[in-house]
C-alpha cells in the first residue's frame, strides 16, 4: 500500500475492520489506535491472511477484503456521469447526425457515378 492513504484514514478503516469481522485478529480497536504505520499493515496484512479460510454467511454483503479496500478507497460516483436521460437523449441526436451523414454521403456517391457512368452507357456522338 502506498503513502497515498493517510495514518488517520488507515487506523480508522483497520478499527472499523475489527469491530465488523472481531474473529479476524486478536487486537481490540484501542491498541490499533497506538501503532504506527507499518504496524497496522501488519494487522490488516494478517486479518487477510486469517479471513481467506473464512466462508461469509449469507447476511454478509461484503467480505473482509472487500470492506477493507471500500473503505480505504471509497468509490464515489463520477462528476461526469450523465444520467440515463441524457443519455438517451445525446444517442437519439448522435444517431439522428448518423443517419443524415450516410444519407448525403450516398447522395453524394450517386452523383458521382450517375456522372461517371452515364457518358459511358449513353455516348454522345
Amino acid at each position: 500500500m502506498s503513502e497515498s492513504v493517510e495514518l488517520e484514514l488507515l487506523i480508522n478503516c483497520t478499527q472499523a475492520t475489527i469491530l465488523r469481522f472481531p474473529w479476524s485478529t486478536d487486537f481490540n480497536t484501542t491498541v490499533v489506535g497506538e501503532l504506527n504505520r507499518t504496524e497496522v499493515l501488519d494487522v490488516l496484512g494478517e486479518m487477510i491472511t486469517r479471513s481467506r479460510g473464512y466462508v461469509p454467511q449469507t447476511g454478509e454483503l461484503l467480505t473482509l477484503r472487500e470492506f477493507i479496500t471500500e473503505c480505504l478507497f471509497p468509490t464515489t460516483k463520477s462528476p461526469y456521469e450523465l444520467p440515463w436521460q441524457l443519455k438517451t437523449a445525446w444517442g437519439v441526436v448522435f444517431g439522428a447526425m448518423l443517419l443524415v451523414a450516410i444519407t448525403g454521403n450516398c447522395i453524394v456517391l450517386w452523383i458521382v457515378l450517375g456522372k461517371w457512368i452515364r457518358p459511358r452507357l449513353y455516348p454522345i456522338y
